[in-house]
């Protein structure tokens, strides 16, 4: 993760997320077997909850960081709310897999001929999804520093 973290700026880390999640937000809502749109479900709206804490994680760390700030409990709060995320995110990705995978079953004629291609695609979206989040827990603790549970109550502003 350390290579990545020098390869990309935390600035493009960081758009690259909200740019995914937006994506597969819409996409949370797409069949690929049947190649339509299904807003009705209410399954469908959990990764749309889900991605909101992400997005505000996203901005506590871009306001952290270009501010120069410490790590508080705001933030950590975030973060920790985030691990059980990545387990719906990788939940999500082993269900594209094992979709994918499982293409053969069926008869040619039966499945779109767009199935691949966007399954592929939103798979490739999930796996970049999760490694971006683990970067972003990389350059919280590089650029914001590591949660000292100690001192974290002094750095409080009594004034807000």
């Amino acid at each position: 993760m350390s290579i990545l973290s020098r390869a990309s700026s935390w600035k493009l880390s960081l758009l690259l997320s909200i740019l995914l999640l937006l994506v597969l937000i819409v996409f949370n809502f797409y069949g690929l077997y049947t190649a339509r749109f299904y807003f009705l479900k209410i399954d469908n709206y959990i990764f749309l909850l889900l991605a909101i804490i992400h997005f505000k994680y996203i901005q506590m760390l871009w306001l952290k960081i270009s501010e120069n700030g410490y790590p508080d409990s705001k933030i950590r709060n975030l973060e920790y709310g985030l691990y059980p995320i990545l387990f719906v995110y990788a939940f999500k990705a082993s269900e594209t897999t094992y979709l994918l995978l499982n293409a053969s079953n069926f008869e040619e004629y039966l499945l779109p001929r767009n199935f691949l291609p966007i399954g592929i695609t939103v798979l490739g979206m999930q796996i970049a999804l999760i490694l971006l989040t683990f970067l972003s827990f990389s350059y919280r603790r590089r650029k914001i520093g590591v949660y000292n549970f100690d001192k974290i109550n002094e750095n409080i502003d009594s004034w807000q």
